[in-house]
């Protein structure tokens, strides 16, 4: 039986605690909830732990990482990357959402077609 999520939803930020909310709602909300997530915030100004505590708390499947330095974009999604376990990865920006049913879709397509990788666009 293999133990790893199906899915590892990183979610990078930087400087937009406001908008992480949102975000981590939509995930948390899932109707499959056979998933990790990873928010990697890489802050100059405003970091993000206070968010991600007052939404998530201390849920298992929410990890909160932090890069010991400054990175660039690409760096930063590597680095939340590199904390994933899951099956799948996706990259959820900060600035968006999913449907409530997104994980779902996406084990349908995997269960049917057996892909490599799976793209989808907003």
């Amino acid at each position: 039986m293999n133990s790893a999520p199906f899915l590892s939803i990183i979610i990078p930020t930087r400087d937009r605690p406001q908008l992480l909310k949102h975000a981590l709602w939509s995930v948390l909300n899932q109707s499959d909830q056979d998933f990790e997530v990873i928010v990697c915030d890489n802050p100059r100004n405003k970091p993000a732990r206070h968010v991600f505590d007052g939404v998530v708390g201390s849920h298992p499947k929410f990890r909160y990482v932090r890069p010991e330095s400054d990175l660039n974009m690409v760096d930063n999604w590597n680095f939340a990357a590199s904390h994933a376990t899951g099956q799948y990865v996706s990259v959820l920006e900060d600035k968006f959402a999913l449907h409530l049913d997104c994980v779902e879709a996406l084990r349908g397509v995997v269960e049917r077609y057996d892909p490599d990788i799976v793209n989808w666009y907003a």
